[in-house]
């Protein structure tokens, strides 16, 4: 490896720690949530499956390379976007707003962040020595309703 490499911090994604059995709205999560592998596969939910796989994968890399990681997971992340086409959060919070609730159907509750509060997480974990570990990034949680009735007042 690289010498003079510092530290790595990886994007994963909340969707490696809330797919789990045992689930609720009020159940908090932490950075020692894992989702579950399986369940991920029998609900099809390949984009958290392949997020938790990554990011395993990552920390046994780095823990046998001796690199210093830590990783942030952001919640559904909003904002603009550099593209012109809609971002998967963007496309998941439209079929929301068009009554299109299958993917929401075993959560309730989802937590909410802006990219530039995302991008300011990556840079201070980045710059901070005693940042360790998996950093859940969130600024807030919310019913789907309760987002579908603030974006329909606007």
């Amino acid at each position: 490896m690289c010498s003079s490499l510092r530290r790595v911090v990886l994007t994963s994604s909340s969707s490696a720690v809330r797919v789990k059995h045992d689930i609720h709205s009020n159940t908090p999560l932490d950075d020692s949530s894992w989702s579950s592998l399986q369940l991920c596969q029998s609900l099809e939910l390949w984009y958290a499956l392949a997020k938790a796989q990554a990011e395993k994968a990552a920390w046994e890399f780095c823990t046998e390379n001796k690199i210093d990681l830590v990783t942030v997971l952001p919640a559904f992340v909003v904002g603009p976007s550099l593209p012109p086409d809609l971002c998967s959060t963007a496309s998941d919070v439209l079929a929301l707003l068009k009554g299109e609730t299958e993917q929401f159907q075993w959560n309730g509750r989802m937590g909410y962040i802006h990219i530039d509060d995302v991008a300011l997480c990556h840079i201070l974990v980045y710059k901070h020595e005693g940042a360790s570990g998996r950093y859940l990034c969130s600024s807030m949680v919310i019913d789907h309703d309760e987002l579908v009735s603030i974006l329909s007042a606007r």
